[in-house]
């Protein structure tokens, strides 16, 4: 009778667990009051967890001719290996007139005209760290790259001002983006809520 009940309580334990797998690998979860997505990579078995949705930056379009306009969307992406956790800036970044062979843009966060995150192409990951995509975009998928990320890179992002995206495809020219209209969430809360220190 003993191994019967313990037969089923594994059962169901397990089932809950598929459940969740489930649930966290297709959709919007709440944890701890803060909605946020979560995907297992089945590649990697490792956590992703990612804002709702990636920030979206362009081109000013009043100073900025069509043809040379930039497209940008970045997101932090938390992943967590077994317990232990390890952070993401996933960049997705192209122009209107690319020519050639794509190479990764080199990033600064800013707020206002201060520097507050940059990454050069140099620092982007050669191999992809997940097999899942962790922000949808219309943008090419060869233009998405990822960045290693600090805990103290997070707390670092911190807005006073205006929330601003800088790239450069050469390491000599930025572009200063703009923020998209609609995306009008509140940084701070969004990356303090959504990524607390582990």
């Amino acid at each position: 009778m003993g191994g019967q009940s313990l037969k089923v309580s594994m059962q169901c334990t397990r089932a809950v667990f598929l459940t969740l797998a489930v649930l966290s690998l297709f959709g919007c979860v709440t944890v701890g009051g803060r909605e946020v997505r979560t995907m297992l990579d089945p590649a990697t078995a490792v956590t992703a967890t990612m804002l709702p949705s990636a920030l979206e930056f362009t081109s000013n379009t009043l100073t900025v001719e069509p043809a040379a306009r930039i497209d940008a969307q970045i997101g932090p992406v938390e992943v967590n290996r077994s317990g232990v956790y390890y952070y993401l800036l996933w960049v997705s970044a192209e122009r209107a007139d690319h020519r050639g062979e794509r190479r990764a843009p080199s990033v600064r966060i800013l707020d206002g005209n201060r520097v507050l995150l940059e990454r050069l192409a140099k620092d982007a990951l050669g191999a992809a760290p997940l097999s899942i995509v962790p922000y949808s975009t219309d943008l090419d998928p060869s233009s998405q790259y990822t960045y290693e990320l600090s805990e103290a890179d997070l707390r670092a992002l911190k807005i006073d001002g205006r929330l601003g995206l800088s790239v450069s495809f050469d390491d000599s020219t930025w572009h200063l983006l703009d923020r998209w209209e609609g995306a009008s969430e509140n940084f701070n809360q969004l990356i303090a809520s959504a990524f607390p220190a582990q």
